[in-house]
């Protein structure tokens, strides 16, 4: 109930926002005009009426009543619970009443004409709903909505919240819900919806306000989008598998064959010196048998930057430990190394990752960071994964994974990323930067039921940090 500062004079309670109460408190008969419709058409005593009114100190008064249900008394019969009332002495004729009357029915078309789906509420039960409704749900009369719990018109897993955020909004003034849940039409298919509620003027603070849209088809849309990123990572995850596999043939093929071939050539040629005459010969042989070793060298390199085969057979710690000792060789610098010994545990598609990032790591720093000194730790956390490679080197900036030409680190970031990781990068504490991921740690015998994926369902850090860019 709310008074205008005019009904508080008349009633005798002074002024302000408001009157807490039920009206049968000033006007004792109002439950007998609402129980006979009064406000749906059946208006048994004309309006203009001289009614008993109870000041708010207890004495009885007479004063002249007109009634103006806040709802079109055509478009729906169901008993109204709100109504504007004009009062005043009866020897008074109140001169606003009938622009009272045409500013109610304004309103009245401008809410049941508005393109939103809007009802307002009491408790649970709709009493007021525009004609956009109708479209909502799929009903041809208002009758169909109005006049029924709100409930019977939510999906049932959409109750618990509404429920909440209805009791939230009625309990704070000028507060304003919004949520999105799911409505069940007239034929009993369902619509996804945006709803907005909040209380209206009552200090019962019972009547609410709802706003409703739909949004079936974004919703759709969103998830169309989300199958077509989740389709777009597995095809990534395959892409990688597939690379890798082809990397562990043709370093098997590079080591197993052709190595054999150069060792048996390498000892024909041996063979033969033994056998020769001439010196010049012997030293062309012995020169032939140089050019050999070194091509089994190049050879073997090559099979280890594809695929280090100590990987598959001794795992990854020695693998690690070989491709830090040959770096550490083969870029004239030095790099400490430190490893979690529970790394012998770890799954394949992790151990890989964890290789190929240290790998693309290290190429970094020997091309772009001129470093003296590098830093390699690799430890387990909460079963989390962390691997930090940091160097003395120049450093970057994030924004340099997204230049042309900087494919190592775009490959580390797809790498991570494919086992639910994100890359970060840092300052490092040698003066440089440093790039931060996160991976979970997945231990062998924990992967032995799904070996045909390399995604993970949890997301860690797997950090490393790097100078140079690349």
């Amino acid at each position: 109930m709310f008074l205008n500062p005019a009904a508080q004079r008349l009633f005798g309670c002074g002024e302000g926002h408001g009157v807490p109460g039920d009206l049968t408190r000033f006007i004792p008969d109002w439950r007998k005009f609402k129980e006979a419709r009064l406000l749906t058409g059946s208006v048994e005593i004309p309006q203009g009426s001289i009614i008993h009114g109870v000041k708010a100190d207890g004495s009885p008064f007479a004063v002249r009543l007109w009634v103006h249900p806040l709802r079109d008394c055509e478009a729906n019969q169901a008993a109204a619970t709100h109504a504007c009332l004009v009062m005043c002495p009866p020897d008074q004729e109140p001169g606003g009443s009938a622009q009272v009357e045409t500013f109610r029915k304004s309103v009245l078309a401008l809410f049941d004409m508005a393109p939103v789906p809007t009802w307002v509420t009491e408790g649970e039960r709709i009493v007021f709903a525009n004609r956009a409704c109708m479209v909502l749900f799929g009903v041809s009369d208002l009758k169909e909505i109005v006049g029924k719990s709100l409930y019977e018109l939510l999906h049932r897993a959409s109750h618990g919240h509404v429920r909440q955020a209805l009791s939230e909004a009625l309990a704070t003034d000028g507060c304003v819900q919004t949520l999105t849940e799911r409505i069940e039409r007239a034929d009993g298919s369902h619509r996804d919806v945006f709803m907005a509620m909040a209380a209206l003027p009552d200090h019962g603070r019972t009547t609410a306000q709802m706003a409703i849209t739909d949004i079936t088809t974004k919703t759709q849309e969103f998830e169309a989008m989300e199958r077509s990123q989740k389709r777009m990572k597995a095809l990534s995850t395959e892409l990688v598998h597939a690379r890798e596999e082809e990397r562990r043939r043709i370093a098997r093929e590079l080591h197993d064959d052709l190595g054999q071939r150069l060792s048996a050539l390498k000892m024909e040629l041996a063979s033969l010196v033994p056998t020769l005459r001439r010196r010049a010969q012997d030293e062309r042989i012995v020169s032939l048998i140089g050019m050999v070793d070194e091509t089994v060298e190049s050879v073997r390199r090559m099979a280890t930057e594809l695929r280090p085969l100590m990987l598959d057979d001794l795992g990854l710690v020695p693998a690690i430990e070989t491709l830090v000792r040959e770096s550490e060789r083969r870029m004239g610098i030095v790099i400490a190394l430190d490893m979690d010994e529970r790394l012998h545990a770890v799954n394949e598609p992790v151990a890989i990752a964890t290789y190929r990032i240290v790998q693309e790591a290290l190429t970094n720093v020997f091309r772009h960071a001129q470093a003296t000194f590098a830093k390699v730790d690799i430890h387990v956390n909460d079963k989390t994964l962390r691997i930090s490679v940091q160097d003395d080197g120049h450093g970057f900036s994030e924004q340099s994974i997204g230049k042309d030409g900087s494919q190592g680190l775009r490959g580390m970031r797809e790498r991570a990323h494919l086992l639910g990781g994100q890359i970060q990068i840092t300052p490092s504490e040698l003066g440089g930067g440093a790039v931060t991921v996160c991976l979970p740690f997945t231990q062998a015998a924990e992967a032995a039921q799904d070996r045909t994926t390399t995604t993970l369902d949890n997301a860690g850090t797997f950090a490393f940090g790097l100078k140079g860019g690349g």
